[in-house]
């Protein structure tokens, strides 16, 4: 499957191996997000539906750290939809591009 997105074996297989973690979030104005958003310690008192939560899974660079492959999730408050893939990523030049790797779930 990710093979026809054109993402090397080597990636998959080291994503496969990193395993889960969770990471805090830095409120950081380098990141820049196309929506509005907050960082919180739990689930907000919202009703279901108001809100979303992102995760992004560890990411697997490759030797030469021009590549990259990590999971990208939006789910919904109450886990009642949302959706994530895997994304590619690579540097060209000193800019990173990134494309869905093929892989896509929906909750």
């Amino acid at each position: 499957m990710f093979e026809k997105a054109g993402v090397p074996r080597s990636l998959t297989r080291q994503l496969g191996d990193l395993g889960d973690d969770e990471y805090l979030f830095k409120d950081n104005p380098a990141v820049q997000l196309p929506w509005k958003y907050a960082l919180i310690d739990s689930s907000p008192d919202l009703p279901p539906g108001t809100f979303h939560l992102l995760a992004f899974s560890r990411v697997a660079f490759s030797r030469d750290r021009r590549e990259a492959l990590f999971a990208v999730s939006d789910a919904c408050a109450g886990g009642d939809c949302g959706r994530g893939g895997a994304v590619y990523a690579h540097k060209e030049g000193e800019k990173w591009t990134f494309k869905s790797a093929g892989c896509v779930w929906l909750y």
